[in-house]
């Protein structure tokens, strides 16, 4: 057990490349070589010693054996591995740079004073009507503002749920919505005001899913998808509710809880950093894929959505404004550029 720990901190200590060497032949003598390990924490009969196996329907690729003792072969081999632009796992805690993710870039773009009092000098940002709670503040009860952040967490999860599964009739929707609610609320709340948000997180799950229906094709199905791309210096993420992916290529897919009172133009523009982002992630995983369409599914009401497609030249643009923003945080941080004035925020 201690050398499968020790082996688990050595791997996820790696920065840009994990490379594993081994013996190819089986010792008698001990179980604890890192191929018998990978097996057995993967749950493999063996790891093959070359080709590919299959891993969650993912091809792994082994490759080929390098020469003993010959320290100037593996390196060339090393230095032959390509480091990868996309980190589908979480990204290490001791980088250099930043994480960006869409709501920090839109924040950013819509009103840069805010950015800095909220993400770099932790202060609350003035808001127009009154700051919403923040989560450490939701102790004992739920007020309509903070049910309603609380309400759009638990239709996700359903969603999650009930797709990842492929289980999307009502019983097992509404099987999912009572479990969510179960769990994921604590504190008082009233029996009526738990019936109530429990009728909502429903009935918003079966309009997103009916929308779904009729808007998406078919393919295989990833919900919940984190995708982490180094970008120069820093890092961009994003956490996709569900992405599906066809002879095409991929189709993302966000969910908005949130009430239909702006123009469609208005309402994309509150979320167009954040579409342009998942679909620049999405182009670099699918790189021969030519356009990337973006679909928000709006979940009080069935059939509403926003989509847009874009091609490579609308993300490579996307990509030159994406740099000049990072370029201007950084001046700002460093004091190479003016603090941004108040102008943006709202008066009293």
């Amino acid at each position: 057990a201690e050398i499968a720990r020790l082996f688990y901190v050595a791997c996820t200590r790696a920065m840009d490349k994990l490379v594993l060497t081994t013996a190819t032949k089986k010792s008698t003598k001990s179980m604890n070589s890192f191929t018998d390990i990978l097996a057995r924490s993967l749950d493999l009969s063996s790891v093959p010693e070359e080709g590919y196996f299959e891993l969650s329907g993912e091809r792994i690729k082994v490759l080929s054996e390098l020469p003993q003792a010959a320290p100037a072969a593996v390196e060339k081999a090393v230095k032959s591995l390509e480091i990868g632009d996309l980190l589908l796992d979480s990204i290490p805690a001791d980088i250099d740079g930043e994480i960006y993710s869409a709501t920090l870039l839109q924040t950013f773009r819509l009103c840069p004073t805010k950015y800095f009092l909220r993400y770099r000098l932790g202060m609350s940002a003035p808001e127009s009507g009154g700051g919403r709670p923040e989560t450490g503040d939701r102790l004992e009860e739920y007020d309509d503002t903070i049910l309603s952040t609380v309400k759009g967490q638990l239709v996700h999860s359903v969603l999650e749920q009930v797709i990842g599964k492929g289980r999307t009739d009502d019983e097992s929707v509404g099987s999912a919505a009572k479990s969510a609610v179960s769990s994921g609320i604590e504190g008082s709340l009233s029996d009526s005001k738990r019936a109530e948000l429990l009728r909502v997180v429903e009935e918003n799950a079966k309009n997103a899913l009916i929308t779904l229906e009729k808007i998406s094709g078919g393919g295989r199905r990833y919900v919940e998808q984190t995708i982490n791309r180094r970008f120069k210096s820093d890092f961009l993420t994003g956490a996709l509710d569900l992405l599906i992916e066809d002879d095409a290529g991929y189709h993302i897919y966000d969910y908005k809880t949130n009430r239909l009172e702006k123009s469609q133009e208005e309402i994309y523009t509150g979320y167009e950093i954040q579409m342009k982002l998942y679909a620049s992630l999405c182009g670099n995983l699918k790189p021969g894929q030519e356009e990337f369409d973006v679909t928000i599914i709006f979940t009080r009401e069935p059939g509403k959505y926003l989509r847009k497609v874009y091609s490579k030249k609308d993300l490579s643009e996307f990509e030159a404004e994406l740099s000049s923003m990072l370029e201007k945080i950084t001046a700002i941080e460093t004091g190479e550029g003016d603090f941004p004035s108040a102008g943006c925020l709202p008066t009293a």
